[in-house]
């Protein structure tokens, strides 16, 4: 999983606009949730737009084995609850 900025940055040609997106996508969540869109609902949609954009990126067989990583990064983290971020 990405622990921090350094790691998040290190995936992206250019930080500022990882950042740049980042805020973005934070403005829009909250004004989903502002709207009363329910939680579950969210984030089917960002994944509804993450999924084909991370294959078409990265292609298919890169794309599974992010998806592999942050999978195992979840349940570590599940069975690590020190790890666990707050």
């Amino acid at each position: 999983m990405l622990s921090g900025p350094s790691e998040q940055s290190a995936i992206v040609a250019d930080p500022a606009e990882f950042q740049r997106a980042l805020d973005l996508v934070r403005i829009g969540v909250r004004s989903c949730v502002e709207n009363g869109v329910d939680e579950r609902a969210i984030i089917t949609a960002l994944m509804a737009e993450f999924l084909p954009r991370l294959v078409t990126i990265y292609g298919p067989t890169a794309a599974s084995a992010i998806l592999v990583s942050l999978a195992s990064g979840i349940a570590q983290a599940a069975s690590n609850p020190i790890q666990r971020p707050q």
